[in-house]
């Protein structure tokens, strides 16, 4: 009942304002419509209208024109609708015409003047907008709008103009100022910029931005003395102000004065009023530019002390003191920064990525398994965290736990190859740990459709063959792809001349594996053992004594090297 009730007042006072027009317009009294039922007519309509029942008021508006076309609020009104259906041409038909028959009504024309610039109607609307001036002087609006209008005219002495007349009117503010200085600079008038920020500064004496702005041009324009004695005065207001040191920390760098510059710098990271994310970029600058330069290196690490000290709960800190950190292989110190900066914004997501890259960079295997568990918790999406938490448990030889994480985050890979192979990958040496060579397999075998020349898998699954004693052809193919894609790799030589023994290849094999062990594998026992077991198999008994003997120094050999070493024989 309410709402109802206020669509008819609405209406009522429609039709009270066109009563009003239709005093000083031509009706058209053959038609026959009463001020009743034109009352009547319009309430109907309005109420259409403020319901959004667009057509229909539209029809409703436009046969009371057809009884009567004088009728101004009518025009007006299909005018407000023709303009919610984007129709300008209407919109400014009708608008005109509740002008010209509604001289005197300010509300037609100031629509009038917004429908011309709303359609790039620029000089048009500066025209009404004159009109309004003249008739309304007290109204600052109708300036502002002016001045709007001539702005994108490209008239700037004349949007001047019109800014000067609003400043006349409501005095010196700081909008205004700002505005003005905008088309002097564009117009090449630093001094009236100056002179405006001096009338600023004396409307406004305590307000120490206007010394800054005031600084800062007489900066730019070469006036280094006038600049600096505003930046004093800053001081001289505000002894605390800390971005005043900012300023002043730009202003000598820009001069060549880094000893001051730098410790103006200090003096506003020790500001806690400066907030962290005014100083985290020039900390990112600091680190940019201090790769190659000890002296700004070592000022960096001081400002990110002194950051840690003024915002100690600012997880941001923390992280940008990890970055200073890994940049200088201090990998333990970046990961113990990135774990303080987890504990304070634990939702981040980059926070935790950043922190498992530095703990599976430190071999922090518990630690990681523990933080991926915790952001999975947080992330259950992200697949990147089970691939974490996979990696750790497979280094820690918790190889179900990793083949459950793996299984899991697989199926959250979205348009990421790369991380779905390394997915499968892990997962076929996850599975191989477990004794269950057919999901190795499959899982190798899914790895090697997204990259049939990945040499990780190839060289793995080709091994895992070779211990396996099965398709020992594939596993040859596989080995020659990877010795061709990595020559002179001794691991890879190794699995090479390894498959060859497993295939009985013995001559063969002991090529491959002289290659393994000539490329570095004299420090690898395993690999020194392989030679061994194919020198032995080609009739070389004593050389293959030999290489058991040094394999057993290097460590890391099968249980059997003993039993070779003892009988000079590989006992089958």
């Amino acid at each position: 009942m309410t709402r109802y009730s206020y669509i008819f007042l609405f209406g009522l006072l429609l039709f009270q304002t066109s009563c009003k027009i239709k005093k000083g317009a031509t009706t058209t009294k053959s038609k026959g419509i009463s001020p009743t039922e034109l009352k009547a007519q319009i309430i109907k309509a309005s109420t259409e209208k403020v319901l959004t029942n667009y057509d229909e008021a539209q029809k409703m508006y436009l046969d009371i024109l057809e009884q009567d076309p004088s009728v101004a609020v009518a025009h007006f009104e299909l005018s407000e609708i023709f303009e919610i259906k984007r129709d300008a041409d209407q919109a400014i038909l009708h608008a005109q015409k509740a002008t010209s028959l509604a001289p005197e009504n300010e509300w037609y024309k100031s629509h009038l003047a917004a429908i011309y610039m709303q359609t790039s109607q620029f000089e048009k609307s500066v025209e009404v907008y004159d009109q309004l001036i003249k008739e309304y002087p007290h109204k600052i609006e109708y300036l502002y709008m002016k001045a709007e209008n001539l702005s994108y005219l490209n008239q700037k002495v004349e949007t001047l103009a019109v800014l000067n007349q609003i400043e006349t009117k409501i005095g010196v503010t700081e909008e205004l100022v700002l505005q003005k200085n905008k088309l002097h600079y564009e117009l090449n008038q630093p001094e009236k910029a100056i002179e405006n920020l001096e009338k600023l500064i004396a409307t406004y004496p305590n307000e120490v931005r206007y010394y800054g702005l005031l600084a800062e041009v007489y900066d730019n324009e070469g006036e280094s003395e006038k600049a600096l004695k505003y930046y004093q005065k800053i001081l001289e207001l505000e002894p605390t102000n800390g971005y005043v040191h900012l300023s002043l920390y730009s202003y000598y760098k820009y001069h060549g004065q880094q000893e001051q510059s730098y410790k103006e710098l200090q003096l506003a990271f020790e500001n806690k009023e400066v907030r962290i994310e005014d100083k985290t970029p020039i900390l990112s600058d600091y680190f940019i530019n201090s790769e190659h330069n000890a002296n700004i290196r070592k000022q960096g690490y001081e400002l990110v002390e002194i950051t840690k000290k003024t915002h100690p709960e600012a997880a941001s800190i923390y992280a940008i003191s990890a970055d200073f950190y890994a940049r200088d292989y201090k990998d333990k110190e970046a990961m113990e920064m990135l774990e303080k900066a987890v504990s304070l914004d634990g939702t981040n997501y980059n926070l935790w990525y950043q922190l498992m890259m530095a703990e599976l960079v430190n071999k922090a295997y518990e630690k990681l398994a523990n933080s991926s568990l915790t952001a999975i918790d947080l992330f259950p999406n992200q697949s990147t965290f089970y691939y974490f938490n996979g990696i750790a448990n497979l280094q820690l030889k918790n190889y179900q736990e990793a083949v459950d994480q793996f299984e899991i985050g697989k199926d959250f890979v979205i348009d990421n190859p790369q991380l779905k192979l390394e997915f499968h990958q892990y997962l076929g040496d996850a599975y191989h740990s477990l004794g269950d060579d057919v999901n190795s397999g499959l899982n190798y075998d899914e790895a090697l459709l997204l990259d049939p020349n990945n040499v990780y898998v190839l060289n793995n699954y080709s091994y895992y063959l070779s211990l396996q004693k099965k398709k020992l052809d594939k596993a040859e193919q596989m080995c020659i792809r990877v010795n061709e894609l990595s020559p002179n790799v001794s691991t890879y030589q190794d699995t090479y001349g390894w498959v060859l023994f497993q295939a009985k290849k013995y001559e063969k094999a002991v090529i491959w594996l002289k290659k393994a062990v000539e490329n570095g594998g004299l420090e690898i026992g395993e690999v020194l053992e392989h030679y061994g077991d194919a020198l032995y198999k080609t009739g070389k008994t004593s050389e293959a004594l030999n290489y058991w003997n040094k394999a057993k120094i290097k460590g890391g050999t099968s249980n059997q090297l003993d039993s070779k070493i003892k009988n000079k024989a590989i006992l089958d």
